[in-house]
């Protein structure tokens, strides 16, 4: 009886796959967030968004693309790093409360050297705050991979 539930144990939460467009379909990007007040106006509030929805659409989705086509364990291991699970939940169609991960971006000021954040209990991927990737698509390839080789090493142990 053991051996059935470690069969469908692995059966259901076994390594999935997926592709990298319906990963890119749960991503819900939150823009705007700001620990603390805001010390700008609204037009300048509003060029921070403008920038921040140009990253998604452009060098965050192709870092996605880009990541998956070269190693076929990418997608997992990134949507592990975001939810603490290396697949995606079976949605029914017409579901109210469809699975998504949140891209977080903020207007905080990053320390030097900073990372992505995962908080995995809410499925979000937190960016470091004041676009330090913006026209940087080599640092945000570098430190997403140290980021997710960090989430690997620690689901190791």
């Amino acid at each position: 009886s053991t051996v059935i539930v470690e069969a469908v144990q692995k059966i259901i939460f076994g390594k999935s796959t997926m592709t990298v467009e319906e990963v890119l379909a749960v991503l819900e990007p939150d823009y705007c967030k700001c620990e603390g007040d805001w010390e700008g106006d609204d037009e300048r509030k509003a060029e921070e968004r403008r920038e921040q929805e140009k990253f998604f659409e452009g060098d965050f989705k192709r870092y996605l693309r880009e990541e998956a086509s070269k190693n076929s364990d990418f997608l997992e291991e990134f949507v592990q790093f975001c939810t603490g699970s290396n697949y995606l939940p079976f949605v029914s169609p017409g579901d109210d409360k469809p699975f998504k991960i949140t891209v977080e971006f903020n207007f905080t000021q990053p320390e030097p050297g900073c990372h992505p954040m995962a908080h995995t209990c809410v499925n979000t991927i937190r960016l470091p705050g004041t676009g330090i990737y913006w026209g940087n698509f080599d640092l945000l390839r570098e430190k997403m991979k140290e980021a997710l080789a960090q989430c690997s090493r620690f689901d190791r142990e």
